[in-house]
């Protein structure tokens, strides 16, 4: 990390780093999850954990070609965390989205049965 220059900080921030990893599986489950049924769960999980395969196939090579180049990896460190930001905002508004698509069909459900009771 090109602002840990102590050893202790470097411990700390890659003790944090193996937690958030550890977790990570539990998320994409999770999300997975929220945004399939159960029988597309397994299409959105394999997908999901194909599009991290090929990160970690394609992500080495290309900090190694972006060090050779600026002779640092200051900007290779940036552009992961940029890359992480966005996807992690892309993560919180589709799940947003799914919630508000779930409380707009519970309300039409509510309001439809609303409706029949009148109707009786």
């Amino acid at each position: 990390m090109p602002f840990a220059e102590k050893n202790m900080l470097l411990l700390s921030l890659t003790s944090i780093a193996a937690f958030m990893s550890g977790a990570y599986s539990l998320v994409i489950t999770f999300t997975s999850s929220l945004m399939t049924n159960v029988h597309e769960f397994t299409v959105c999980y394999s997908f999901m954990l194909t599009m991290e395969a090929i990160g970690t196939f394609i992500g080495p090579p290309l900090v190694g070609y972006v060090y050779e180049v600026q002779s640092s990896y200051k900007l290779a460190f940036s552009i992961c965390g940029m890359v992480l930001v966005v996807s992690g905002a892309v993560l919180v508004f589709l799940i947003k989205k799914e919630r508000f698509k779930t409380k707009s069909y519970d309300k039409s459900v509510n309001d439809s049965i609303e409706v029949q009771k009148l109707t009786f």
